[in-house]
């Protein structure tokens, strides 16, 4: 939630930084529009990862009730096991995809305030 806030100040920044299309400078225009797409991208990205856990918890919680309702089914405890092995996994390729987005979104304004300055 949090980088998704993020996100949204620096296409914020971004679209105001634009300069006005008749003093337009291609390079600048060009790596502020780059780095307006790799914001939609990472808010893009932080949605589908809340999109996952709602998801997740949904079938956990239907997972529990068959284990409730048929204590005695033992494929259920096995199903839940496999159910958070894989959210585990999942959730540890989103969290690499995150740390990916914050880092080239990250070095593009470092450069960017670099090259201004």
């Amino acid at each position: 939630m949090e980088f998704m806030e993020h996100v949204d100040s620096l296409k914020m920044w971004v679209q105001l930084m634009m300069p006005k299309i008749a003093d337009q400078k291609a390079l600048q225009s060009s790596v502020q529009e780059e780095l307006i797409e790799m914001s939609h991208a990472g808010r893009t990205n932080s949605l589908s990862v809340l999109d996952q856990q709602n998801r997740y918890w949904a079938s956990r919680g239907k997972l529990i009730s068959k284990v409730i309702r048929y204590p005695e089914v033992k494929d259920w405890i096995a199903a839940i096991e496999e159910l958070d092995e894989k959210e585990y996994v999942s959730l540890l390729a989103m969290l690499k995809d995150l740390t990916t987005n914050y880092s080239i979104i990250y070095d593009t304004v470092h450069k960017v305030c670099v090259c201004v300055m």
